[in-house]
Order: structure tokens, then sequence, then C-alpha cells
């Protein structure tokens, strides 16, 4: 930018003008060589966009099937200790009621 701006200060001076300030808008090679690296420079930041996505995504996945199956284990656990209390129920009742024993 310094170049830029010394260059033409140079040219502008010998018509008694000076450069306050210089905005570069806009760069173009006559081979296209600058506006392909622009146009690799986006491509790269688009294809990166895309991996970070997918990546975001397939954690969020991860995550939901994470907490899906500590669900299905807590509610597996939940009933199998149901069922044991159940069966310790029916034993405590077995043994408080009086056996009975018919005969003909």
């Amino acid at each position: 930018m310094a170049k830029v701006n010394e260059a033409v200060a140079v040219e502008l001076e010998k018509i008694g003008l000076a450069v306050i300030n210089v905005n570069i808008r806009d760069l173009d090679d006559e081979s296209g060589y600058i506006k392909a690296i622009g146009r690799k420079a986006a491509a790269e930041a688009i294809n990166q966009a895309n991996i970070d996505v997918a990546e975001q995504e397939k954690l969020g996945q991860t995550g939901v099937a994470a907490r899906q199956r500590d669900q299905r284990v807590a509610v597996a656990s939940a009933m199998a200790d149901a069922q044991v209390g159940e069966a310790a129920a029916d034993r405590n009742r077995a043994s408080r009621s009086p056996n009975w024993t018919r005969r003909p």
C-alpha cells in the first residue's frame, strides 16, 4: 500500500495534487492470478465451513444417541428394580399368610 501511495503521489505532484489517503478497491492482472487466488480462498473457506457444520451435526447426533442410550439403561434398571421389589413383596406376603392345607 505504501508503494502504491508513493507511486501515485509522485505522478499527482506533477500536476499539483497531493495524496491524502489511498484505498485499494480492486486488483486485477492480465493472467487472472489474483482472481484465482481469491476464488481458491473462497472455496477453501466454504469447504471448511461445510466440514465444521458436518462435525457439529455429528457431535449433536452422537450426543442424542448417548442420551437415548442412557435413558433406555435407566428405564431397564428401574424396571428390574421394580420386579425385584414385587418379587420380595410377594415372598413377604406369602410368608405372612397362614398355610392352609385342604383336606378332602
